[in-house]
C-alpha cells in the first residue's frame, strides 16, 4: 500500500538525486529556511472504493521553489528539469510519459503513478516564488483485513438413490 509518506519521499528523493545542494523542507517548516530550497506539500484529492479491496486515489503535488536571488531563468531550467523527471523509461526502453516512480513498501517493486495536469506559476506577493504542480492517480489495495469467521468442522450429506 503506497502511503503519503511514500509519496512525499519519492519527490524528495528525486529532487535531492538532481539538486543534492538544494534543501528540501515540508510545510512544518515556516521561518528559518535558507534559500535555495524546495518545499513540497502532497493533498488527498480523493479517495474512493474501486473493488471489493481497492481504492482509487488522487492527491495534488506541489513543489515550490524558493530562490536565494531572484532568476527567472533557473526558474524556467527547474520546470524543465522537474517535467524531465516525471519521464521515464522502464524495463524494454518503455518511456513513461509523466509518471513518478515509486517503490511500493509492500511488494519492493517499482510502481509508475500517473501524473497528470502538470502545471506552473508563480506565487508569493511579489509573484516570484515558482510553484510546480501535478496531480497523481493510482489504484492501491485496501489494508483492511476480511473479518471471516473461519469453519470450525464440515458436516457433508449424501443420499445415494
Amino acid at each position: 500500500m503506497i502511503t503519503e509518506k511514500t509519496l512525499k519521499k519519492a519527490v524528495n528523493e528525486l529532487l535531492k538525486v538532481r539538486w543534492p545542494d538544494i534543501r528540501r523542507y515540508g510545510i512544518e517548516v515556516t521561518e528559518g529556511y535558507i534559500p535555495p530550497c524546495f518545499f513540497v506539500n502532497l493533498l488527498l484529492l480523493s479517495e474512493e472504493d474501486a473493488g471489493a479491496n481497492t481504492v482509487l486515489k488522487k492527491y495534488n503535488m506541489m513543489i515550490d521553489y524558493f530562490q536565494k536571488e531572484i532568476n527567472e531563468t533557473d526558474q524556467y531550467e527547474k520546470v524543465g528539469a522537474i517535467r524531465k523527471m516525471l519521464t521515464n523509461v522502464g524495463k524494454k526502453n518503455h518511456k513513461h510519459r509523466f509518471v513518478l516512480p515509486v517503490k511500493d513498501p509492500d511488494s519492493a517493486q517499482m510502481r509508475y503513478l500517473k501524473a497528470d495536469g502538470f502545471t506552473y506559476s508563480y506565487i508569493g506577493t511579489a509573484k516570484n516564488i515558482l510553484e510546480i504542480e501535478f496531480d497523481l492517480e493510482y489504484h492501491d489495495m485496501t489494508a483492511e483485513a476480511a473479518q471471516l469467521q473461519t469453519m470450525e468442522h464440515v458436516v457433508n450429506e449424501t443420499k445415494l438413490e
